[in-house]
């Protein structure tokens, strides 16, 4: 039953995250637009997205986490399925370095979408 639980909430998780992610490029598919217009090459637009990817899921890991550990003891323990769970320095930058690789491979379909597009066709779009 806990199993189940679990696999529930990450599959939901998933599905939010991967929903903040388009609505991201969504919001951001303008601005990548006129880059190209401007003449920034696709490999320099490929560039900005993946670095502002990239830089979100760090800042907001490294914010998620650090309230993770301020607030273990009095809010976060008391949600966990097994008791005496204890995280280590090394178990929060696993966290971190998974969250920023999921973050850059969810973007992967929609550089792809991108780079198959003229910046024109682009345009078109808005």
């Amino acid at each position: 039953e806990d199993v189940l639980t679990v696999s529930a909430l990450y599959l939901l998780c998933i599905f939010v995250f991967s929903f903040l992610i388009k609505f991201m490029v969504d919001r951001n598919r303008r601005e990548n637009t006129r880059y190209s217009l401007v003449g920034a090459g696709k490999r320099r637009v490929t560039g900005i997205l993946l670095m502002e990817t990239g830089g979100l899921a760090l800042l907001t890991g490294i914010l998620g986490l650090a309230l993770h550990f301020c607030f273990y003891e009095s809010f976060f323990e008391k949600l966990n399925i097994s008791e005496n769970i204890q995280y280590s320095l090394r178990d929060y930058a696993v966290i971190l370095i998974l969250m920023v690789g999921l973050s850059l491979l969810c973007i992967v379909p929609f550089i792809l979408k991108f780079a198959k597009r003229t910046s024109i066709e682009a345009y078109r779009l808005h």
